[in-house]
């Protein structure tokens, strides 16, 4: 299984990867060995989608990283999006995500 994912940096940007093992990843982002993260610590998890392969997964990560994703991120995670979050609502679908 693999993950796309959403992070959040201190200083509001968003960060868009894949991983096989998302625990380990955003350890690694949190450690400070991931440079595009390193100066932006910390970074909090804000969504994350399940995919039962990795060419699935890549192309929902290349999808949000186009255009459009940006646009749908700024949308479903702009500030003012707080209450939602606090409430759970950060993890996307995990069993329709891949279909």
């Amino acid at each position: 299984m693999f993950f796309v994912y959403l992070l959040r940096c201190c200083d509001g940007s968003i960060y868009i990867g894949y991983t096989k093992n998302i625990e380990r990843r955003i350890a690694q982002h949190n450690a400070g060995q991931v440079s595009w993260t390193r100066s932006r610590l910390p970074a909090s998890l804000i969504y994350r989608e399940l995919f039962s392969t990795r060419e699935k997964a890549v192309a929902r990560e290349e999808m949000l990283k186009s255009g459009f994703g940006r646009k749908w991120i700024k949308k479903r995670f702009k500030e003012n999006h707080s209450a939602a979050r606090q409430a759970g609502d950060v993890e996307g679908p995990s069993t329709n995500a891949d279909q």
